[in-house]
């Protein structure tokens, strides 16, 4: 079957390759419009906390809820192994190479706090899980049941995490 030269109106046969050209700009086009284009870096964490290292431990724990009937995690000994029985699979689904990266914060290099067996949350707000020790710029990810993390700033983390 011969491609027929449709824009001229002639039946004249299009030259070889010529249906390729524009098919291989549509490919390429596609790709980068998937990848967001040819970026060298990686996406901040300031510019998406689920992409954090708290982002991640969230994650790990709101699986952890999944497979064990809403219940989270009582000590970081039993997130770790649930982590390590883990198919490697699953931890790159989720973005997490070992247990012991989500574990320290990549925005301030401290240790992140867990919550074990929940904490009281404000009415109307899920329960926090983890959070940043100190945070950057005043601001602190914290991450919650159900998956999702916030950008807390001090007056917004005493609420979500009330002085014991």
């Amino acid at each position: 079957m011969r491609a027929w030269g449709h824009a001229t109106g002639s039946r004249e046969p299009l030259p070889r390759g010529a249906r390729l050209v524009p098919m291989l700009a549509l490919v390429i086009a596609s790709l980068l419009a998937a990848t967001g284009g040819c970026r060298s870096r990686s996406v901040s964490t300031a510019d998406d906390p689920a992409a954090s290292s708290v982002g991640r431990l969230t994650r790990v724990v709101e699986r952890y809820r999944i497979d064990h009937r809403g219940q989270v995690p009582r000590s970081e000994q039993e997130l770790r192994g649930f982590v390590a029985a883990m198919n490697p699979a699953d931890r790159a689904a989720l973005g997490v190479e070992s247990v012991d990266a989500c574990l320290v914060s990549d925005r301030d290099g401290q240790p992140v706090c867990l919550v074990f067996g929940g904490s009281e949350a404000a009415a109307g707000e899920p329960a926090v899980v983890c959070y940043e020790r100190q945070g950057r710029d005043g601001v602190r990810l914290v991450g919650k049941v159900g998956g999702d993390v916030e950008l807390a700033d001090e007056t917004r983390f005493r609420e979500l995490i009330p002085a014991r």
